[in-house]
């Protein structure tokens, strides 16, 4: 295998002019991926605090995706999963410190209740979770002190509550998605409806599941389950440009795939794993069990 690897990473055994026409397919690509994006007659970018439509590459409305309900509750909820993870496997000497700073942010965020988005129903469960808040910034400083096992409890307790703040939430964001969606769709033309695209801007972690692309599965149907043409998610991407090389490239590959295989989706799952289903069983793996 060494012998393999030090033959196939020598530079004098590579194609002559390869290198170039690889940069030379990339950069082409880059060119297409831009036309790609201004043929696109009607996309959506559903960014982490916005939702831009676009029109032919141009970016023509920004709408709001979150509530001030949403992001209140999310700030309470930070509050409680900020000191777990100060707290989390940190040496008694400085876990106290690591909570005490936290203090006057727990104090603001409570002074404001009364002024915030959140609903009077719910401002209860915000009140609780800031006294347990206190209650392990305090703990940390007394003789008791904190253990891990006692930090899981105090977390254990906690979750029903964060729960309940992300179902709060997330039906504050989804109404309003669904009245900005509502909106858009009185307007396209029937054509529009049957074709837009939409990036879902995500973190890796929020894939499976993610709030936009199960609101895009119900309103867009069947199909766009099956093979995502129409709803596209941005895995770990936050900006604008990110987002629009994402919908370049899903325009693109799907082109590609068309033309040369007869299956728009070809391109959109690794060009190599067909041949890894057949390869892989007829390898030696080896055993890490003894």
């Amino acid at each position: 295998m060494a012998m393999i690897g030090c033959t196939s990473a020598d530079p004098s055994r590579a194609l002559v002019g390869g290198k170039t026409a690889d940069q030379n397919f990339i950069t082409q690509y880059d060119t297409a991926r831009t036309r790609a994006i201004e043929e696109v007659p009607l996309a959506f970018l559903a960014m982490p605090r916005t939702l831009l439509v676009l029109r032919h590459g141009q970016i023509t409305e920004s709408l709001p995706s979150i509530t001030p309900t949403y992001t209140a509750l999310k700030d309470v909820s930070h509050v409680i999963l900020g000191l777990y993870v100060a707290s989390w496997h940190v040496p008694a000497p400085k876990v106290a410190q690591a909570l005490a700073a936290y203090s006057p942010y727990v104090e603001t965020v409570e002074a404001s209740l009364a002024q915030s988005a959140i609903p009077e129903t719910d401002r209860r469960r915000q009140r609780k979770l800031l006294d347990a808040a206190r209650e392990l910034i305090q703990r940390a400083s007394s003789k008791k002190g904190l253990s891990q096992e006692w930090i899981d409890a105090w977390a254990r307790k906690l979750g029903p509550s964060l729960l309940k703040n992300s179902l709060e939430a997330a039906r504050s964001q989804l109404e309003l998605i669904n009245y900005e969606m509502t909106a858009q769709i009185q307007t396209m033309t029937p054509k529009e409806k049957k074709s837009f695209i939409v990036v879902v801007s995500g973190a890796h972690q929020a894939r499976d599941e993610n709030l936009w692309m199960q609101y895009l599965g119900r309103l867009l149907g069947p199909q766009a389950i099956s093979d995502d043409r129409r709803r596209v998610y941005a895995e770990s991407v936050y900006n604008t440009q990110g987002a629009l090389d994402l919908l370049g490239s899903h325009v693109m590959d799907r082109a590609i795939g068309e033309a040369f295989f007869a299956s728009s989706t070809r391109m959109q799952r690794d060009i190599l794993g067909d041949a890894a289903k057949n390869i892989i069983p007829t390898l030696k793996i080896p055993q890490l069990s003894p």
